[in-house]
């Protein structure tokens, strides 16, 4: 199983996070770099917590953003979680 905080673009994943109605099959689009996300990290390195960078979700491979700010907790390979 991947490691939480080491997807890349394009990764296959299954969003199952605290927006009930938006679980489902998305792709990674990229890291989000909002200021908020950004500060989240910062505080963690102060605190000397891993990086666990926030993620964009998109449908499909090129298609835009759809989800923002995603914490790796909140995504699963999609071979590794129930339907």
């Amino acid at each position: 199983m991947r490691a939480p905080g080491t997807y890349t673009s394009g990764t296959r994943v299954r969003y199952h996070g605290s927006l009930t109605h938006e679980h489902g099959e998305y792709v990674i689009a990229d890291i989000c770099e909002c200021p908020e996300c950004d500060a989240a990290d910062a505080d963690a390195a102060f605190y000397r917590i891993p990086r666990q960078p926030r993620y964009v979700l998109a449908a499909a491979p090129g298609a835009a953003a759809y989800l923002e700010h995603v914490r790796p907790a909140s995504l699963t390979p999609p071979e590794w979680s129930s339907p």
